[in-house]
Formats: C-alpha cells, sequence, structure tokens
C-alpha cells in the first residue's frame, strides 16, 4: 500500500499487546511502514500536568466519576488525565515532527484504528488525499467513531466540509495546518480533540470529514481496564 502522504506516524500505548499484534500484522501484509510513537507514558505524567485537561473533562462530564468517595474520585479523575495527556503529548510529537522537518502531508494513526474496515486500502484513502489537496484543506478527518457523520453534502464522491474535529484515530495534516496547530497545542488546557476544536476556530482551518469514514476498532475494555491485569489485552469487534 503507498498512500499519498509523506509520512504516516502510528500512536501506540505499550501495554496493549493485543493492538500491537493487530497493527503488525497489517503493516506487514500492507507494506506500510509507520513510525512508532510509544513514549509519554501515563505513569511519567504528573498530576500538576493534568490540572487543566482533568477540570474540563469534569466540567464536560466526559470523565464520569465513580463517586464512591471524594478521593477515589480524585485518583480516577487523575488515571484518566494521565491518559488524556498521554495520547495529547503524542500527538502534539508528530505535529512538531512534521514542522521540524517540514512534511507537506502526514497521517496520524491511533492504535484502535478498525484495521478490518476494507475501506482502509490505498485506492480509498488515496481518492480522499486527491480530493482533500485539489481543495486546499487543512485537516482531513478519515476515521470516525460514535456515529459522527457529516450532514452536508460531498464537495467530490468522498469529502465533505466541516468546521469541527472529529475522531483522531485516522487523520491528515498539511504543513500549513501543523504551523498554526503549534501555536497552541503547547498550552494543553483540553483533551486533544477538543482542543482541535478550539485551534479550528481561533485560526478558521479548512477541515473536511470523509464519508464514510474508518472506524475504531471495538473492545470489550477501556484503556484503563486493559492496562490493570488484563495482560492478554484481547480484543472483540
Amino acid at each position: 500500500m503507498q498512500l499519498d502522504v509523506d509520512k504516516i506516524y502510528c500512536l501506540h500505548h505499550p501495554p496493549l499487546v493485543a493492538r500491537h499484534k493487530r497493527l503488525i500484522e497489517f503493516f506487514t501484509r500492507t507494506n506500510l511502514n509507520p513510525e512508532w510513537v510509544t513514549g509519554y507514558l501515563p505513569e511519567e505524567i504528573t498530576i500538576e500536568q493534568c490540572h487543566k485537561i482533568m477540570n474540563q473533562m469534569i466540567q464536560k462530564k466526559i470523565i464520569e466519576l465513580p463517586n464512591t468517595s471524594v478521593a477515589a474520585n480524585i485518583e480516577f479523575a487523575k488515571k484518566k488525565s494521565k491518559n488524556l495527556i498521554s495520547l495529547y503529548k503524542k500527538q502534539m510529537y508528530c505535529v512538531e515532527q512534521q514542522v521540524e522537518k517540514r512534511f507537506d502531508t502526514i497521517l496520524i494513526l491511533e492504535d484502535d484504528v478498525d484495521t478490518t474496515d476494507p475501506k482502509f486500502n490505498e485506492e480509498y484513502v488515496n481518492e480522499c488525499l486527491t480530493e482533500f489537496k485539489k481543495l486546499n484543506g487543512d485537516l482531513l478527518f478519515i476515521g470516525t467513531c460514535c456515529d459522527l457523520h457529516s450532514n452536508n453534502t460531498p464537495v467530490y464522491k468522498h469529502i465533505a466540509k466541516e468546521t469541527t474535529s472529529r475522531c483522531a484515530h485516522m487523520y491528515v495534516i498539511t504543513l500549513r495546518a501543523a504551523e498554526k496547530l503549534m501555536l497552541h497545542l503547547p498550552d494543553m488546557s483540553d483533551a486533544y480533540d477538543w482542543k482541535l476544536n478550539e485551534i479550528i476556530k481561533k485560526e478558521n482551518l479548512n477541515v473536511y470529514w470523509v464519508e464514510p469514514g474508518i472506524e475504531q476498532f471495538g473492545y470489550v475494555s477501556s484503556l484503563v481496564g486493559e492496562i490493570e491485569g488484563k495482560t492478554e489485552n484481547k480484543e472483540n469487534k
């Protein structure tokens, strides 16, 4: 598979061994060679780094507290926030690298992208990229989840104009957009996809969604659950 981008990154949390196995099999079969981004582990994140994101997520009720006790709520929120910061830093690393190395376009994959989706193939993805480049886009969200779909008429065959981010497990950034993102990303004041929405609005970025998009892979457990004691990390679809 030859995708029409300058660089591919795959963000991965090393304890999730089933994800790694599935991804390795897919990349080997399709001859894709992404750069693995595996650093910024949750256990390396300090609580001081978490405060802004933790408060935002609680206010938005994205972090649903167990309400068993104040102490339990605090520990739960810390753990969730450290996971969010870990992923945020992985994403920001890719954007930093794009700016530093002057890649015109990069594709970022998270390790929960559905590699079994038949749309994840050279012809389909490159058709979407061709349409995106014709439109001089900034961000192209190929991935989708949570039944998020555009209600707008596709500009060409596959992509529709939008004003917000969508799921960040498979998306494309242009260098022009990366330079604008890096004006804001170092302030980790929100979860990554919400932060993208803030930047898209401030910088008036040209955003498109692919329809139909490529879904996330289905999991039995959450990220926290998989980290805690599930050594095989079995995935079910």
